[in-house]
């Protein structure tokens, strides 16, 4: 399932960006990547929420741990589109997207790898941040 307070606004953000979009057009993904689709492009998954505490109701303050893998043919492509990922979202504070705010992004750590023993055209980065986020 698609967590559009997160992945909508995260996604329209990153496709606002020429330097991303010159280089894989519209192919970001939140879940599974099309196999089928083209290279380079990125994928974004959750693998962690830390909601804050709240007697009575949903938090309206979460931390959410996103993974944000990227596709490319080679690792110098992948480094490269990772890290205008990276300079476009890390450190960004109170960037509103209709009713979810960002209220910071905070890199954490990358890994690389080949995509899949069998193919050697096919390398991921994958790259992980928390994003705090408040929900009106």
């Amino acid at each position: 399932m698609r967590n559009d307070n997160i992945y909508g606004p995260l996604i329209d953000l990153l496709l606002q960006s020429s330097d991303l979009t010159s280089i894989i057009g519209d192919r970001i993904w939140y879940g599974n990547r099309t196999q089928e689709e083209g290279v380079p492009a990125v994928r974004m998954l959750t693998f962690g929420n830390n909601p804050s505490d709240c007697k009575g109701e949903v938090s309206s303050v979460d931390s959410v741990m996103v993974g944000i893998d990227v596709y490319a043919k080679d690792a110098n492509s992948a480094f490269y589109i990772s890290r205008i990922i990276r300079s476009i979202i890390d450190g960004l504070v109170n960037y509103e997207h209709q009713n979810t705010i960002f209220q910071g992004i905070r890199f954490l750590e990358w890994e690389d790898e080949p995509d899949d023993e069998d193919r050697s055209d096919l390398y991921k980065v994958y790259n992980s941040y928390e994003i705090r986020i408040v929900r009106n």
